[in-house]
């Protein structure tokens, strides 16, 4: 069942009507609670001293019918947060978070945070606890969960600026040099401050290969399968690289396979003789020649290059996307991306232009293999999901494949004998004999 909670604007005290809007129940709890108007709120903050407390009772009749408010709390502009890192409810927080604006020289900044609070505080502020941020590099990142909530319950003319701030890690800036201060209520002014803490590119591009390892290559945090947002690691980042080198040799290895196969002058062998002897006269056979290259070789490799491509587009824009962005550690992983996909397009055309002198099955299983090591990123990004260290896929890894390998080949060679065997042509007697390696 949905609850209505009414989000008053930031010049509600200048008479405009409230404006109501419907948020999940799951968010939120209800409360009755009353709030002082912004205006007064204004001049308070204005006078205050650090540490001083400002008084929560109504002074203007203005109060939020049972309203059911958030339990999550995002900080405005410019006040982001290692004092966080301990919870504390928003009574407790706003001294400190005072405190903070003041000797960040942003106490004009301090309007804007208490919008914020007031929007979400619950019981006087005193039952609302603030989610520890995780800070990396000196940045806070925010849950992008609380997207669809802010959506809601902030007026229309802040929903867009608070969402950029809610997925987009802030950069704390340094006390020495303090962003420009927006005027309270000025939308633009709002929306600029905040993208002088991170471009814009930041959230868009933290979109771009989220199923991917590619993703930690370029990024600071990523989502964990639990919903939570965590730190990109060292072992992170060589996994991203690794198995990027890893897809090129691969893609290597599918050419080199194709193009070492061609030098063998495979043809399809008939023959009329019987086998009972279990040797086969040469006069008995017949070798058919080529003809029609260009349905045998060129249209089939077509075929092959016109599928990768379109398997492999995603890659292509995204890194053309990624090229655009000022940052280095995107670009670099723009271009690893353009490489490997040329690359693969360029392996499985390869394969098939000289596959198609063998079998067809060969050929097929060639361009399956492609897209095969094309996904791996994927799986690994998936596994990495799966698991709270990193370092157990490695383990896993180097203890899962010698031991399987080892098994096929006793099971091959102990139970079933097997052997690879050749077939020789013997130019003295014009026989084909049968004769192991």
């Amino acid at each position: 069942m949905h609850g209505r909670f009414y989000a008053f604007h930031r010049d509600v005290t200048a008479g405009e009507l409230p404006h109501s809007v419907e948020v999940e129940p799951a968010w939120l709890q209800g409360q009755e609670k009353q709030l002082p108007a912004l205006d007064d709120f204004h001049i308070a903050a204005s006078t205050a001293l650090a540490g001083t407390e400002i008084d929560t009772i109504d002074t203007t009749g203005m109060m939020l019918e049972s309203a059911l408010v958030a339990k999550a709390v995002l900080l405005p502009i410019g006040l982001a947060a290692p004092l966080l890192m301990a919870q504390m409810s928003a009574v407790e927080a706003w001294p400190v978070l005072r405190n903070r604006a003041n000797t960040m020289h942003l106490t004009d900044q301090l309007p804007h945070l208490w919008d914020f609070l007031r929007a979400v505080g619950t019981n006087g502020l005193e039952n609302l606890l603030v989610d520890p941020a995780i800070v990396v590099d000196g940045t806070a990142a925010f849950v992008r969960q609380r997207k669809a909530l802010l959506s809601d319950i902030l007026p229309q003319h802040q929903t867009h600026a608070a969402l950029r701030q809610c997925a987009t890690p802030i950069r704390i800036p340094s006390s020495s040099n303090p962003p420009t201060v927006p005027t309270p209520g000025s939308i633009v002014d709002l929306e600029s401050a905040i993208s002088t803490s991170q471009p814009d590119d930041k959230q868009q591009n933290s979109e771009l290969f989220s199923d991917s390892t590619h993703i930690f290559i370029y990024t600071d945090t990523f989502k964990h399968s639990d919903g939570t947002y965590h730190p990109v690691g060292f072992i992170h980042r060589l996994y991203a690289y690794m198995i990027i080198f890893f897809q090129y040799l691969l893609y290597f290895s599918v050419a080199l396979l194709g193009t070492l196969d061609s030098q063998y002058d495979l043809v399809p062998v008939e023959t009329n003789n019987c086998l009972q002897t279990g040797k086969i006269k040469l006069e008995s056979l017949t070798c058919p020649t080529f003809e029609n290259v260009g349905v045998e070789r060129v249209i089939p490799t077509f075929i092959a290059v016109f599928t990768l491509t379109f398997y492999i587009l995603p890659d292509v824009m995204g890194s053309m996307i990624l090229m655009k962005t000022p940052d280095k550690s995107a670009k670099i992983a723009a271009a690893l991306l353009l490489i490997g996909a040329m690359i693969a397009t360029l392996s499985g055309a390869i394969f098939v232009f000289y596959g198609m002198r063998g079998s067809a099955v060969e050929v097929f299983l060639g361009c399956v293999g492609i897209v095969f090591i094309h996904d791996l990123d994927e799986k690994l990004r998936s596994a990495l999901n799966r698991v709270s260290n990193p370092l157990m896929i490695f383990l896993l890894m180097i203890v899962w494949v010698p031991v399987f390998v080892t098994i096929s080949f006793a099971i091959g060679q102990d139970w079933f004998g097997l052997e690879p065997q050749a077939i020789r042509i013997s130019t003295d007697d014009d026989l084909f004999e049968n004769e192991p390696l």
